[in-house]
């Protein structure tokens, strides 16, 4: 299930606005996710929140794949607007896609034997890192 949200800024620390996450109320109360699994996907708008909510990697409106803590600390650089989703493949790499399926950016990091154990994490140091079967293959 992807998380839906409204965008909503708040000002921060130094006075940079921040997005602020308002994650929708399940029935277990707010649910928000560091992680995807194999083959999830984020599209515009979607985002993962830290467990210590200090990071939120949000895949924004113009296409760029951002780490953001007070302000921007990573990025996909891929704000052309060409951007569609994103997307964690079975083989272990993280991708970036236009709507007609054209990769634009990608990790590099891949199997040639697809995984079904491969996860994203958001960490609490914001480092978005990829894991085969608990072993680290990529890191921001």
């Amino acid at each position: 299930m992807l998380l839906r949200h409204i965008n909503i800024y708040t000002r921060g620390q130094y006075g940079v606005s921040i997005p602020n996450v308002h994650a929708p109320k399940g029935k277990f109360g707010n649910m928000s996710r560091n992680s995807l699994s194999t083959n999830q996907e984020l599209y515009k708008g979607d985002f993962l929140m830290s467990n210590n909510q200090q990071y939120k990697a949000m895949f924004q409106d113009d296409g760029n794949f951002v780490v953001y803590k007070w302000s921007q600390i990573w990025s996909t650089n891929t704000e052309s607007g060409q951007a569609f989703r994103v997307v964690l493949q079975e083989d272990t790499n993280l991708v970036i896609y236009t709507q007609a399926d054209q990769a634009l950016w990608r990790t590099g990091c891949h199997t040639t034997t697809p995984r079904s154990r491969v996860r994203l994490t958001l960490t609490d140091d914001g480092h978005l890192i990829t894991y085969d079967n608990g072993v680290q293959t990529w890191s921001s």
